[in-house]
Formats: C-alpha cells, sequence, structure tokens
C-alpha cells in the first residue's frame, strides 16, 4: 500500500473546480414505525483533485457499474462541511449513492475508500450517471 501522508498537501496543491455533492438525508421515522429515506441535500467539498480515472482504478469498479467515463475524486478530512459527515456514500445500509456535480455533469459514487488513518483523505470513484446526456 503506497504511503499517504503526502496526498493531503497536494490535494491543496492540484485542487481543481469545488464539486457539489448530492447526498441522501438522515432517515426519518414515519407515523407507523418505519423509516423513510431522508430528504436530498446538496453541499459543496472544496478543496477536491477530481481527474479521470486510471485503468488500475477501473478494477475496483464494481461490474456493472463499470465504464469509460470514471472519474477519481480525492478530498481531504476537512473538505466536507461541518454539517455533513466526511467521505463519499456508496449505495449501502438503506441509503443511496452520493452523486457528484463536476462541471455540469452528475456522477453516482460506486466506489468510497478511508484513508484518513493513513493520509487524512477520502478518494472516491463515480460513474458518469447518465452517458446519452449532454448539459
Amino acid at each position: 500500500m503506497p504511503v499517504l501522508t503526502q496526498v493531503a498537501s497536494l490535494v491543496d496543491t492540484l485542487a481543481t473546480q469545488p464539486v457539489q455533492i448530492e447526498r441522501q438525508g438522515n432517515k426519518t421515522q414515519n407515523q407507523y414505525g418505519g423509516w423513510e429515506p431522508g430528504p436530498i441535500v446538496t453541499f459543496t467539498v472544496r478543496p477536491v483533485v477530481v481527474h479521470n480515472a486510471s485503468p488500475r482504478d477501473l478494477l475496483e469498479v464494481p461490474e456493472a457499474d463499470r465504464n469509460s467515463e470514471i472519474i477519481k475524486v480525492i478530498a481531504r478530512e476537512g473538505s466536507f462541511p461541518a454539517s455533513q459527515e466526511s467521505g463519499f456514500r456508496v449505495a449501502d445500509n438503506g441509503y443511496q449513492s452520493d452523486i457528484v456535480i463536476y462541471r455540469g455533469r452528475r456522477f453516482r459514487m460506486v466506489g468510497s475508500r478511508d484513508f484518513v488513518e493513513q493520509g487524512n483523505v477520502w478518494i472516491g470513484l463515480a460513474g458518469l450517471e447518465d452517458r446519452q446526456a449532454r448539459l
């Protein structure tokens, strides 16, 4: 495993434009005691580095989500607003995947790695949601 202790400082140095994240909010309990999906919350992550995924990155993407338009998103632990938990969400535990809006295009988070202990960063992979759509 590569040493990631210097990656957090590279996020500041190589930062691209900020990205917007659409995230499903916390679940709410309905009147019958069941749980409903929470509202969609939009927030900005900065500083952040976004670039095309490498062929090696694609090996981490589930086969059904693999396409030619996968981006790699790297953010420091402190890049996320205080009102949101740090990291990128993938479909798990009843939540939907985060949607990353980068350069006007929507990418669904398909992989997330927590490297906070090793380098204070989160690394995520996101695939273009609708390759036919042109904004």
